[in-house]
């Protein structure tokens, strides 16, 4: 028996490249110019879409990442199957996914010393990206490593949790670490106030823990809603969380409540992100009608989905780059195209060349097999 089918969300791939070309604008645009007014509006637009995909990222990785644990514990425990087998084969699994790329492109910005990256590179070699900027207050080259860092400590912890906490108290245990999240952001807050608190894994436990109990509810029977009550609930969420960023970002009154590091901002801010996310998942796993299928699901959006990991990887470093080694190439204005071009050819070769052959190698690694 083997259960390595992954369903295709193909909504989900497709918001997956866009919500990427919004986070590389966010990088790029800015990038070694004067910002206008006009440019300033149009870049807090682009960075509100892209901290809302953040957690539309986190949402669907605690969305995917459970319901493939959480299947294939149902069929371990029906068959009287090792548990064990599926925690080593997801973690072979994702490392063949994750790790190739990641430290293939590590390795060369080590080797050349980019942006002096040896000072700091056993954080990023470890993962822990996101504890290094918190730890210095302040972005380095390789900033944008820290969400794949709370990815990647998310992977390690929680298999532990789907596989084996007892079936009757996993929907608990998810719920406490979702309201984890924004305790930890007030706690933390309160004795070192820092933007970089949003950084660390438990900060985000809101929204990966959202995408995880919208899991259970699809997989366990006791847990499961009929569909009308669990749209109108997540609809319902979804408003609330809109509202609130609209509140946060427009501040109808003079009122503390609105100033980061206040006990209410810290509760609800991000939560509201990761609320809006768990909207969105749950419409790209649902499908979108009208417009949407035809924007989410042509070819060239879904083709961006597919290379978005290595195009996420890669766009931070080639700025750098070709700044580090004098290659005259601008950063600027219309050039920007130019450089686009140049990240999507090389995240295409990657994906062809480097990523898919490895990755096709999980075939040999099935969650479960008879």
């Amino acid at each position: 028996m083997s259960t390595n089918k992954v369903e295709n969300y193909k909504q989900a791939d497709g918001l997956r490249g866009i919500l990427t070309l919004f986070v590389i604008a966010r990088h790029w645009i800015p990038h070694g110019r004067k910002i206008g007014r006009l440019e300033e509006v149009f870049l807090s637009i682009i960075s509100l879409i892209g901290e809302i995909g953040m957690y539309f990222f986190f949402v669907l990785s605690g969305f995917l990442i459970t319901g493939i644990l959480l299947k294939n514990r149902i069929l371990a425990e029906a068959g009287n199957y090792n548990k064990v087998v599926i925690w080593k084969n997801y973690f072979i699994r994702r490392t063949l996914r994750i790790f190739p790329i990641y430290y293939l492109s590590l390795s060369v910005l080590i080797y050349f010393n980019v942006m002096w990256i040896r000072e700091f590179s056993s954080w990023h070699i470890s993962y822990m990206s996101n504890v290094l900027f918190y730890n210095i207050n302040h972005w380095g080259i390789g900033g944008h490593l820290w969400s794949l860092s709370c990815e990647e400590q998310f992977y390690l912890i929680w298999p532990f949790l789907i596989l084996f906490i007892p079936i009757r108290y996993l929907k608990n245990t998810i719920i406490g670490f979702i309201f984890l999240a924004p305790f930890f952001r007030m706690l933390m807050n309160y004795f070192n106030p820092s933007m970089f608190t949003q950084l660390l894994t438990p900060a985000v436990f809101d929204g990966l823990g959202l995408g995880s109990l919208l899991a259970t509810h699809r997989i366990i029977p006791s847990f499961t809603l009929d569909s009308h009550i669990l749209k109108k609930k997540i609809n319902t969420i979804g408003l609330v969380g809109i509202n609130l960023i609209l509140l946060f970002y427009f501040k109808p009154a003079d009122l503390n409540i609105w100033n980061e590091f206040n006990p209410f901002y810290e509760f609800f801010f991000r939560s509201s992100f990761a609320m809006v996310g768990l909207f969105i998942v749950f419409g790209c796993i649902n499908g979108f009608k009208g417009f949407w299928p035809f924007l989410l699901e042509n070819r060239i959006v879904l083709f961006l989905g597919k290379i978005s990991y290595s195009l996420y990887l890669l766009h931070n470093y080639q700025l750098y780059l070709f700044e580090w080694f004098k290659v005259s190439i601008q950063t600027t204005g219309w050039y920007l195209i130019i450089q686009f071009g140049i990240l999507l050819l090389f995240s295409t070769l990657s994906w062809y060349l480097f990523e898919l052959p490895i990755n096709n190698l999980k075939k040999y690694y099935p969650y479960l097999k008879k």
